[in-house]
């Protein structure tokens, strides 16, 4: 059987899970949301996802958006973490420590970041996405505070 032309190996994902991890790499702001994307297409396209992998790859993602985030700020960066955090979450094999850190992680973006996230935005379909998985993972606790960020992003003046 010929592999998904877009199915990302157990292999690569450690490498872009080591390279988000990297503090010695510099990577040009523009690639993040790339690197986050490719990391969701291997999340959502492997039939089972590593949750060591995942959890690996959520530790990194954590830091990054606490370190890193305010340089790199852009709606694409925020669309593909959400998106990310989300798909993480909803992966049943992950720690349920991991999905939690995950959905407080997109709750704090959705929450903090919702200016960068316009109402007639090109961003929405992966924002709205990347709610969708995290309203679907088998972690409730930050349901409540999902969906009123869903519901208020609309509605609030800058």
């Amino acid at each position: 059987m010929l592999a998904h032309p877009f199915m990302l190996l157990t292999p690569q994902a450690k490498l872009l899970v080591s390279i988000l991890s990297s503090t010695n790499l510099v990577i040009p702001h523009e690639a993040y949301p790339l690197l986050l994307r490719t990391l969701y297409i291997w999340v959502r396209k492997s039939l089972r996802p590593s949750s060591v992998l995942i959890d690996s790859a959520v530790v990194s993602l954590s830091h990054l958006l606490a370190i890193e985030f305010g340089s790199k700020k852009s709606p694409e960066f925020l669309s593909e973490s959400v998106l990310l955090l989300g798909a993480f979450s909803f992966v049943l094999s992950v720690s349920e420590s991991s999905k939690t850190v995950c959905l407080e992680l997109l709750c704090r973006l959705l929450e903090d970041e919702y200016r960068l996230v316009s109402p007639f935005g090109r961003v929405i379909p992966d924002v709205l996405a990347g709610i969708g998985y995290a309203l679907c993972s088998s972690v409730v606790v930050h349901n409540v505070r999902i969906l009123n960020a869903l519901l208020g992003i609309w509605g609030k003046e800058d």
